[in-house]
């Protein structure tokens, strides 16, 4: 038996409409997308209908210029394109000379209003600085107000946890990480490993740049699923970044147990890091993560044993 897998898009759709102040169409504008981390740039023309569209953008964080001749330049920074967003919009040139620029920064976040679908993402300031438990970024998404829940999963032998969206059944959520499953069992959409031995999920959030949560009427692509969380990894840029963790929890720092003489001895060491940077300036880049844990504890047991007779055997067998 054969089961269809859809693939998710990673990259975003970015379109718009060039217009004078009298919301004229301008056909013949030069359109400049430039992705602010590696500088890499795609040009367009605006069509006979004042019409422009970039498609297949991946994420990042892009400066968009147009110029036009008879016009001032416009020039917009800190636009946040995000994995399968789509997004349009108006923009209006002012009448003036080309050496002459309006630049915007920080303008309100892109609405998407090509499709029906809600989505809520998570950039990587917000999974950097929002606490996890043991650094775990499944643990942020589930209080993210995106109807989302995580439990155990209920199926033989496979442990493990999966997310519920909207209370409806954990087959009807998948999890994708850069378009592909990531899920760990492949019978069922699991988010840890089989059998449940993992602590860490899909994968470290150190090499998280991006978490999005799809929901709603959702498009075509997704296999008619209620939802979707999908993680996309960090990528080098032309700037060096990187990150140095380590986490301990042991009984060093724990309290006795009131029952027991001595502390059990109990060790938990995670740690990790991330490197990232150009290799060739504007051209190629990299970027690398690694997170491991070890773990060693002690398990109490409580046990029922017998206690000494208060009748005594003497009396016993003279009955």
């Amino acid at each position: 038996m054969m089961t269809p897998a859809f693939a998710q898009r990673t990259t975003a759709t970015f379109a718009g409409i060039v217009a004078d102040p009298t919301n004229a169409v301008l056909p013949g504008a030069e359109i400049q997308l430039i992705n602010e981390g590696t500088s890499a740039a795609m040009q367009n023309v605006t069509n006979e209908t004042g019409e422009f569209l970039f498609d297949f953008v991946p994420a990042g964080t892009y400066t968009l210029k147009i110029t036009m001749p008879g016009f001032k330049a416009y020039e917009s920074r800190g636009i946040p394109l995000g994995a399968a967003q789509s997004v349009r919009r108006t923009y209006n040139l002012e009448v003036g000379a080309v050496t002459d620029s309006v630049t915007v920064t920080g303008e309100a976040p892109l609405v998407n209003t090509l499709s029906p679908e809600q989505r809520l993402t998570l950039d990587t300031i917000q999974v950097t600085n929002l606490p996890m438990i043991n650094r775990n970024v499944t643990s942020i998404i589930e209080y993210s107000g995106a109807g989302l829940t995580k439990g155990e999963a209920l199926v033989s032998g496979a442990g493990g946890v999966r997310f519920r969206m909207n209370g409806l059944g954990g087959s009807a959520m998948t999890a994708t990480a850069n378009g592909t499953n990531a899920s760990g069992f492949a019978a069922s959409n699991l988010l840890g490993g089989y059998g449940g031995f993992t602590k860490i999920d899909i994968m470290s959030a150190d090499a998280v740049g991006e978490v999005q949560v799809v929901k709603g009427v959702i498009p075509a692509q997704y296999g008619g699923l209620s939802g979707n969380v999908s993680f996309i990894t960090k990528s080098g840029t032309n700037d060096w970044h990187g990150s140095l963790f380590h986490r301990y929890e042991g009984s060093a720092l724990s309290a006795r147990q009131p029952f027991l003489s001595s502390k059990p001895h109990s060790v938990w060491n995670q740690f990790g890091g991330s490197a990232g940077g150009p290799i060739i300036h504007d051209k190629f880049f990299f970027f690398a993560a690694y997170e491991g844990y070890r773990q060693r504890s002690t398990t109490t047991l409580t046990n029922d044993v017998p206690i000494r007779a208060s009748i005594p055997i003497s009396s016993l067998l003279t009955r």
